[in-house]
């Protein structure tokens, strides 16, 4: 009973979750499917919540610099021992002093301003916070990107297996048409029982191959629809179906220059150097004075309505000497921090190069490889109109029809192929030269 209870549990919340998903319209475009994607994403969500924590903690640092103004307000009885004070008849000449005095009133009412007038120290880690601030807002800015990348590839592999669906019912009606010329030469005896059955049969194979096509198209859609966080449907349209088939080339020049200077990640890890940097030198000036100020103003009695007017007006100076090898610890943690951080920098930067030259390459092999490919699938197609007129002419039977047909299905095949690796790998190219939200929401 306990294990139906939170099956019904598990079930209502996860028809819940889905409810709180919007719904993907009928025709999803690339942008439509980033929006959504960019609203929805938990990824998105808790980068924006490190933002506002970094936010928080600069805030934080800088308050620290600002003055501080407080009031107090207080009413005591007390008694006080004399003899503590060093008031006893010796100290005083022999006068009759009593060791305890009291009970009287005590009250104070007073306003007080302290500020630190120089604490080189506190302001670098100020600086410092700031500058985590900013490697945290470069950090929501790569998630983005990540995100962007993520939804425009499962935006490709839909729109892949919409373009095999797509191309195999167009094999389903020429097989349908070759059959239907077969069963008329059959009919009128210029060909053989073997060529219908050779027709029928490749119909039934491109049958069975458009609908594992079909299945992988649904889920194909499902995948993007998990992706873009939206309720899980395959029932809507790929809108922009021109993009999968866009051969226009990228030019790749300077690709390295353009991915170090743009790429949200290589900013925030620079962000977080020079934050380490600064905590280094906060560090080292810990040791150095510091200058304070103290103010204070309010009245001071026996009673609320009996009291004098008081004020403290105090400059400090305070000079560090020891502390216990606290200097030194946090001198050395910092420069652990700098050097932690140097390497993260140094090594982002070795992998934005590869992914840059990789991608620019990439994108080069998979133009050639679909200019190689559209031209098979051009000579099929001329194989196809040949071997069709020989049939038709009875100068030979449907085999070398059916053998075009086949090569004419493996040049469109390959021609998919390398359109989706071309697509891949210009979406990789975006990613890693930090462009993929300009690029695909433009």
């Amino acid at each position: 009973m306990r294990l139906r209870c939170l099956a019904v549990g598990l079930l209502l919340t996860t028809a819940l979750s889905a409810a709180e998903r919007p719904s993907i319209p009928a025709r999803l475009t690339l942008r439509e499917a980033l929006s959504i994607a960019l609203d929805r994403s938990p990824a998105l969500r808790l980068a924006a919540a490190r933002e506002r924590q970094a936010e928080g903690e600069t805030q934080l640092a800088r308050s620290e610099l600002m003055p501080h103004l407080g009031v107090t307000v207080s009413q005591a009885s007390m008694t006080r021992n004399l003899a503590v004070l060093g008031l006893t008849d010796k100290t005083l000449g022999g006068r009759d002093v009593q060791s305890r005095v009291g009970p009287f009133g005590v009250f104070d009412a007073r306003v007080a301003v302290t500020q630190d007038v120089f604490d080189l120290s506190e302001r670098r880690q100020y600086k410092a916070a700031g500058q985590r601030r900013e490697a945290a807002v470069a950090g929501s800015l790569d998630v983005r990107e990540e995100l962007t990348y993520k939804v425009v590839t499962a935006y490709i592999d839909a729109l892949r297996a919409q373009a095999s669906s797509a191309t195999l019912r167009k094999q389903m009606a020429l097989a349908r048409q070759l059959h239907t010329i077969t069963v008329d030469r059959l009919e009128q005896g210029v060909a053989s029982r073997l060529d219908e059955r050779r027709a029928l049969q490749q119909t039934h194979n491109l049958q069975q191959l458009l609908l594992e096509a079909e299945s992988m198209a649904e889920t194909a859609k499902l995948q993007l629809s998990a992706v873009i966080h939206a309720k899980p449907t395959a029932e809507y349209e790929l809108a922009d179906v021109h993009l999968f088939y866009d051969v226009a080339s990228i030019e790749p020049q300077e690709v390295v220059g353009k991915a170090l200077a743009a790429r949200p990640d290589a900013k925030a890890a620079a962000a977080r150097l020079r934050a380490a940097e600064t905590d280094r030198k906060a560090a080292q000036a810990i040791s150095l004075p510091r200058v304070s100020f103290y103010a204070d103003y309010g009245q001071s009695g026996n009673q609320l309505y009996a009291n004098l007017n008081t004020y403290t007006v105090r400059g400090q100076v305070g000079v560090p000497i020891y502390f216990g090898g606290r200097a030194s610890a946090e001198r050395q943690r910092a420069q652990a921090g700098v050097d932690a951080a140097a390497a993260e920098l140094e090594q982002i930067q070795a992998e934005i190069e590869a992914e840059a030259l990789a991608g620019a390459a990439q994108v080069e092999s998979a133009r050639r490889q679909v200019e190689v490919a559209s031209e098979g699938v051009s000579l099929a197609e001329e194989e196809i109109d040949l071997t069709t007129a020989r049939f038709t002419s009875g100068a030979a039977d449907n085999t070398e029809l059916l053998a075009a047909q086949d090569r004419l299905a493996r040049a469109e095949e390959n021609r998919i192929r390398a359109l989706y690796r071309l697509n891949l790998a210009r979406a990789a190219l975006h990613r890693a030269t930090g462009q993929a939200e300009q690029t695909y929401r433009n």
